[in-house]
């Protein structure tokens, strides 16, 4: 089972909906050495029924989105957090095996490790930051011994757990327009929406630069243009990439937006064409000047916002149907480690 934690308190929206979450979490039990009062069926499964209107029945599924699936697993990792705390702390006082276990303490080189791989210098001196970055760590560590003591004692046959983790969220898109890079007959796909102004977007290139080498003849790497609106420049850049694309030139130009973050206006965009040796540059003006691709990038904003995707980047991973040219399978978003995506490619690979 992949363990998700988040150690932070979660704002439920108000109303029916936050209600019924709630229910669920009081639902959710753990029982130490005992039985279950009944088998329990998961609420937090996707077919599990609301209401009945006659003999139709409205389940989980018929109404979920990407929000609602999110705030269904936000629910999940708070509620197991507690949970696991919870039962950790009765398992090392009422059973000797788990008594001698420790919650590791947060040294202060780890402390300054963090200060310093976050570049937390450039906000504020070490003892300003030294407590917060401990009540971070501490929390961190904390969760992952509650998890391991959770795991052997389920292990141990000590522990039975009726919490289950709800099912992923699938959407399915065109590739339509993307740039691609591999093999059209691939299997997975990796499917990016971006930004050119976006620091997120741009702390994660060499993030997929690296996932294109290491998947080069396994798995296809697509891009579309998702600029957002307090971007101003950000939407005459993809035109700009998109008319260098006409010209071979797409992923220079696509690479050098990245870097060049600051310095999107039209007259910008035109020099860096002539820098990357862009053969006729008069199309490429012309191209430019006349929004020639404003409608493919507006199409692109259209298809990501129809699955649910508000920010940048964003990533959809699943499997790749050739024969239509579409990727069905999970959302995620942000500049995420490498180790997210690889667990998530190699999850459909296999």
């Amino acid at each position: 089972m992949r363990i998700y934690v988040k150690m932070t308190k979660i704002q439920v929206p108000s109303g029916v909906l936050s209600r019924f979450f709630i229910m669920l979490g009081l639902l959710v039990f753990i029982v130490v050495k005992g039985g279950f009062a009944g088998e329990l069926k998961g609420l937090l499964d996707s077919d599990s029924v609301l209401a009945k209107i006659g003999k139709e029945e409205i389940t989980l599924q018929d109404i979920e989105d990407r929000k609602v699936n999110q705030l269904r697993k936000n629910l999940y990792d708070e509620i197991k957090v507690r949970v696991q705390a919870k039962l950790v702390e009765k398992l090392m006082k009422d059973y000797p095996k788990y008594s001698k276990r420790k919650k590791p303490d947060i040294s202060k080189e780890a402390i300054m490790k963090f200060y310093n791989a976050n570049s937390l210098n450039q906000r504020g001196p070490l003892k300003d930051w030294e407590p917060k970055i401990k009540q971070f760590l501490s929390a961190k560590e904390d969760a992952l011994f509650y998890d391991t003591v959770f795991q052997q004692a389920i292990k141990d046959g000590v522990v039975k757990t009726a919490l289950k983790e709800p099912t992923q969220f699938l959407v399915t898109v065109p590739a339509e327009t993307a740039f691609l890079w591999g093999n059209q007959k691939e299997k997975v796909m990796v499917l990016e929406f971006s930004d050119y102004q976006c620091p997120f977007c741009k702390k994660v290139q060499p993030t997929l630069t690296r996932l294109r080498n290491k998947y080069k003849n396994k798995v296809l790497f697509g891009y579309r243009h998702f600029p957002l609106q307090f971007h101003t420049e950000a939407d005459e850049a993809a035109i700009a990439a998109e008319c260098a694309r006409d010209q071979g030139k797409f992923e220079a130009y696509h690479f050098l937006m990245f870097t060049k973050q600051k310095q999107q206006f039209p007259k910008d965009l035109k020099r860096y064409a002539r820098d990357l040796k862009i053969k006729d540059l008069k199309l490429f003006d012309k191209c430019l000047d006349k929004d020639t691709y404003r409608s493919r990038v507006q199409n692109d904003i259209k298809v990501a916002a129809s699955v649910g995707i508000s920010g940048t980047p964003s990533f959809i991973v699943g499997k790749y149907n050739p024969k239509n040219k579409s990727v069905s399978g999970e959302v995620f978003s942000g500049a995420l480690p490498e180790t997210h995506f690889l667990e998530t490619i190699d999850k459909y690979l296999k």
